[in-house]
């Protein structure tokens, strides 16, 4: 057997392609998105982010996004890192500050 455990900083996962369509009003937003806990729930979830990576330990240190100032180590057979996106501003200068990204 195995365990599979994810560690998200969101309990959820959107599909960005429509996400512009929820904005408008043409699509409503809980059509985009997806419980992490319902679409896998043989897994088991943590609400954090991974800020260590111990490759030769197998190991990963995890900051809570539940608990503020608290992480643990986490140990794993297996890992399987999937980076995210990040919005880009272009490096125009006010952007950041003074928009509402979408994604």
């Amino acid at each position: 057997g195995y365990d599979v455990v994810c560690i998200s900083p969101r309990p959820y996962f959107i599909f960005t392609p429509l996400l512009a369509s929820t904005a408008v009003g043409t699509v409503e937003q809980r059509s985009i998105v997806e419980s992490i806990r319902v679409s896998n729930p043989t897994a088991t979830y943590i609400e954090g982010e991974m800020d260590g990576l111990f490759a030769q330990e197998k190991r990963i240190t995890v900051r809570s996004k539940l608990r503020a100032n608290e992480s643990f180590s986490f140990a794993y057979d297996y890992l399987i890192y999937a980076a995210g996106s990040v919005v880009n501003d272009f490096g125009i200068q006010g952007v950041t500050e003074h928009c509402c990204f979408i994604k």
